[in-house]
């Protein structure tokens, strides 16, 4: 086997290390200009500009691209449904816990309140007499139509005989 040496003739090796220390220039040649670490000033390239102060229109405009996103939101949730009658904040203010943001219109919400009152009087109305039981009225009458009923009992067992012997009757017509 060959020594390595003996592959790169006298031509060769210099080709290589000119070609090598040109690369090492340029890749410092390339930090330096990204970071700026040779002949950099101690204040890591603070620069004062001064000018003459004067009355003027202060314009500036920034270009980027990118995803924008909040810092931080919150879903706002109200316990109730109707027309907004007042909203008492404004975009981007801070607000605190409980602080009141907007009010509605409560001539709905009143509706459904004196409904629910209503429908309760009625069920306590209902519960108070289911508590307190039949009246004597109701009690007689009560009593009045079990007498009629017990009254129809015979007749109706009656019926029902006669009704038994007609089908019978017509059971044994109808095998014949």
């Amino acid at each position: 086997m060959k020594p390595f040496s003996r592959y790169l003739c006298g031509r060769s090796a210099a080709l290589y290390g000119v070609l090598a220390l040109a690369a090492v220039a340029a890749s410092l040649f390339a930090a330096n200009s990204v970071y700026g670490f040779v002949g950099a000033s101690s204040a890591k390239g603070a620069v004062q500009r001064t000018t003459t102060v004067a009355r003027g229109t202060v314009q500036s405009s920034v270009t980027a691209s990118g995803n924008v996103s909040v810092a931080s939101s919150s879903s706002v949730n109200f316990a109730t449904s109707g027309t907004l009658t007042e909203v008492d904040v404004a975009a981007g203010d801070h607000v605190n816990a409980g602080q009141v943001l907007a009010k509605i219109d409560p001539s709905s919400a009143q509706v459904l309140l004196q409904s629910a009152q209503a429908n309760l009087a009625q069920a306590q109305s209902t519960l108070s007499t289911a508590e307190a039981g039949l009246t004597d009225a109701q009690k007689a009458s009560n009593a009045v139509s079990l007498q009629n009923a017990e009254a129809q009992v015979p007749s109706a067992k009656q019926q029902l005989v006669s009704d038994e012997s007609a089908l019978s009757g017509a059971e044994e017509k109808r095998v014949q």
